[in-house]
C-alpha cells in the first residue's frame, strides 16, 4: 500500500493530485504487476482495494478484487475463520449490489458455515452472521428467514451485551 501512495506523490504526478478511484486503480495494477511474495498478503491486498471499490459503487471491480481476496484461503483457526467469513460477507454484499442475488446467498451461506465451525461460542459471530443472512435472505425474498435471522441477532444482543456491542442497522448497512 505504500508503494501505491509513492506512485501518488506529486512528485510522480506532476504536482497534480490524484482522485481516490485512480489511487485504488494504481494499487490494482501494482498487485496486477508485482504482487507481494506472500499469497496472504497478496489476499488482503486484493481485498483492502475490492473494498474500496465497492465503497466507490465500482461493482465489477469490487467484485473481482474481492474474489481474489478470498481465493485458495483456508480457515486454520477462529480468527482466520472470521476473517474470511468476513470477507464472505463483503463479497456477499457486492453481489448483491450486482443483483447476483443467489450467488450472494451462497456465499453468505459460506461465510455462517465458517463462524459455525469455527466460531460457534462468540456470540458476536453469531450475530454477524445473523445480520448478513438476513440482508442476503430478503434479497432472495425469504423474508420468514430473514426476519428470524434478525431476531436472533437481537436476542444475542440482549443475552450478550457487553460482548455483542453491534447495532442491527449498522449490520445491515
Amino acid at each position: 500500500i505504500a508503494s501505491v501512495f509513492g506512485d501518488a506523490a506529486p512528485d510522480r504526478t506532476g504536482g497534480k493530485p490524484i482522485a481516490v478511484h485512480d489511487l485504488v486503480a494504481l494499487g490494482e495494477k501494482r498487485l496486477a504487476t508485482t504482487p507481494p511474495a506472500d499469497a496472504g498478503v497478496a489476499a488482503d491486498l486484493a481485498t483492502v482495494l475490492g473494498e474500496l471499490y465497492l465503497r466507490l459503487g465500482e461493482g465489477d471491480s469490487a467484485l473481482r478484487l474481492l474474489q481474489q481476496g478470498l481465493a485458495g484461503q483456508q480457515a486454520t483457526d477462529a480468527a482466520s475463520a472470521a476473517e474470511l467469513a468476513k470477507r464472505n460477507d463483503t463479497l456477499a454484499v457486492a453481489l448483491l449490489d450486482l443483483e447476483r442475488n443467489d450467488e450472494a446467498l451462497a456465499v453468505a451461506e459460506a461465510g455462517r458455515d465458517l463462524r459455525q465451525r469455527f466460531l460457534a461460542e462468540m456470540p458476536v459471530a453469531q450475530a454477524r452472521t445473523a445480520y448478513s443472512m438476513a440482508l442476503t435472505l430478503q434479497a432472495v425474498r425469504r423474508y420468514d428467514e430473514a426476519r428470524t435471522q434478525i431476531e436472533q441477532g437481537v436476542a444475542l444482543m440482549a443475552q450478550y451485551p457487553d460482548q455483542v456491542d453491534i447495532e442491527p442497522i449498522d449490520m445491515l448497512s
